[in-house]
């Protein structure tokens, strides 16, 4: 019985080894799991074996949140150093800090410049816009009050948790700077235009409008295209003089024949733009 199983043993193993399944048997030692968390960090730069003292938040996040062990394995990021591989070190029995120990990913070179130029929503549409942007590759993001604004206020400090939780959710290396919200859209469009050049799209809701944002691009692009904003209005849309602001700092452009919500508007400008990089 013995030889019998010891048989089917050699043969599981022969099988597994042929599907390139791994254990830790005499095949070898398993692969090593992908950490679970992955945490932006202020510490800059990362270096292997420097340790990186978390936020109050961040501890509370991985030692009651998702009870991460001591000597577990996280994934850090600064938005300079790119993607490290660290060790969670205990301390007492809430606190922890962590300690890099190798690069994953190296921080790549300057991406392209993608501004979106916002008028506020509500907030919990806001929160949507914000986190979906952040994972289409926008770099800047630049809070708006216009006429038909129905919110006023926003707390940028919020913006700016939903920011970084969506970049270490999607992957990303950098976070989006959060500006402080502007009152004054023609001082926003100058702005857009001192990062942009002349590639400033305004979303343009109006059946009159037939300049496809995909077209508009594409022409932008045979120059080059470096750099990009894109300005959406509220949900009553932009007013007759704000549309004139818009006509002389920007190109007014048609996401479809269809009325989307602002945050729809949002997100498919930045999908078109996030197809060409």
């Amino acid at each position: 019985m013995r030889a019998i199983l010891g048989r089917i043993g050699l043969l599981s193993a022969l099988l597994a080894r042929a599907h390139g399944i791994t254990s830790g048997s005499a095949l070898g030692p398993a692969s090593s799991p992908k950490p679970r968390c992955r945490l932006f960090v202020e510490s800059s730069p990362l270096q292997a074996g420097v340790r990186v003292q978390l936020s109050e938040g961040q501890q509370h996040y991985l030692m009651s949140v998702m009870r991460v062990s001591d000597q577990a394995t996280v994934l850090l990021f600064d938005g300079h150093s790119g993607e490290w591989l660290a060790r969670i070190n205990r301390e007492g029995r809430r606190g922890c800090t962590s300690t890099p120990l190798e690069q994953t990913r190296p921080q790549p070179s300057s991406p392209a410049v993608i501004a979106l130029h916002f008028a506020l929503l509500k907030p919990k549409r806001l929160a949507q816009l914000v986190e979906k942007a952040t994972e289409l590759g926008v770099t800047q993001l630049q809070p708006l009050v216009t006429s038909r604004t129905a919110v006023r206020s926003i707390s940028i400090e919020k913006l700016r948790a939903i920011v970084i939780e969506a970049a270490e959710q999607c992957g990303r290396l950098s976070v989006p700077e959060v500006f402080d919200l502007n009152e004054d859209l023609e001082s926003c469009l100058r702005a857009a235009r001192a990062t942009a050049g002349a590639a400033v799209f305004a979303c343009d809701e109006r059946p009159g409008c037939t300049n496809r944002l995909d077209q508009a691009l594409a022409r932008a692009a045979t120059d080059g295209l470096h750099a990009a904003a894109f300005v959406v209005g509220p949900e009553g849309g932009f007013d007759p003089s704000e549309f004139e602001a818009l006509r002389v700092h920007a190109e007014l452009v048609s996401l479809g024949p269809n009325v989307l919500r602002a945050e729809t508007a949002a997100m498919s400008a930045l999908a078109v733009m996030h197809c060409r990089l």
